[in-house]
């Protein structure tokens, strides 16, 4: 199949899938080649060619954003 969808499990379909990363709660993040950088709460917010991701000791996500030259650092709301 060619092209992304956002979905999960196996629904979810991958465009160039760069890294992933398993989290505390077993849950696989993917990032996966995308345009466009905007900054956003939940399925809002958009990357500019992430290429790779990180998880700290407090769940949080740090994303390499390539083309946009910055980390974006993803806070999880508990």
């Amino acid at each position: 199949m060619a092209g992304a969808a956002d979905r999960k499990g196996t629904a979810a379909e991958f465009n160039l899938p760069m890294d992933l990363v398993v989290q505390a709660d077993g849950h696989l993040l993917v990032v996966d080649s995308d345009e466009g950088s905007v900054d956003g709460v939940d399925d809002e917010a958009r990357f500019n060619d992430p290429i790779s991701l990180a998880i700290d000791g407090y769940g949080a996500i740090y994303v390499a954003d390539h083309e946009g030259h910055q980390i974006r650092k993803i806070t999880p709301i508990h």
